[in-house]
């Protein structure tokens, strides 16, 4: 798509990226082990997307691209180094109940913790899943896979951490047979 002018470009750039922009930089957060990792990750997954902005023909899914760009350039940066650690403290702002009760906060961390121990593709399915809500399908483009493989992933998932979280029942933890796919 041409731009009559580099400011129209720029212009029409930004507003693409505004309507996703919060979510892409929390996704980002959660997937490196630092603040300053995940700023860097997000600003590098940006400016691939501002030199390929021309050849996105369908804006909408320039946030598909941008999360997959951000997913891809993890897994180079940080394949070797795996999360040993909960999420950045700074993660803690996109939570919603920002006053959790002791206990509450206590859960909280058991389940970054056995988030952050999940494998690289268990854990970004889940969390573009569930945290950030996007569909089966989106999350399947993103991680270059099948609808059927993200759904096993998600599955997968749920089940391992309610594992380390100590619930043994399926129902417990309610993981559906087949999970709904989002439009």
């Amino acid at each position: 798509m041409e731009h009559s002018t580099p400011a129209t470009r720029e212009s029409d750039f930004l507003h693409t990226l505004h309507s996703f922009y919060r979510q892409a930089e929390r996704f980002a957060l959660s997937l490196a082990p630092t603040r300053e990792d995940a700023r860097d990750l997000l600003q590098d997954a940006l400016v691939i997307a501002w030199q390929k902005y021309d050849d996105i023909h369908d804006k909408a899914a320039m946030k598909t691209y941008v999360f997959t760009v951000i997913c891809n350039l993890n897994r180079r940066r940080f394949r070797k180094r795996r999360l040993e650690q909960s999420l950045p403290d700074e993660y803690e702002d996109t939570i919603r109940d920002t006053e959790l009760l002791p206990d509450r906060k206590t859960d909280s961390a058991l389940v970054r913790d056995a988030i952050n121990q999940l494998p690289d593709a268990y854990r970004e399915a889940l969390l573009l899943y569930e945290v950030h809500d996007l569909p089966v399908a989106e999350i399947a483009v993103i991680q270059h896979c099948s609808v059927s493989a993200v759904k096993l992933r998600l599955f997968r998932a749920r089940r391992t951490v309610a594992k380390k979280l100590g619930v043994t029942k399926s129902s417990d933890y309610s993981v559906p047979t087949t999970l709904p796919i989002r439009q």
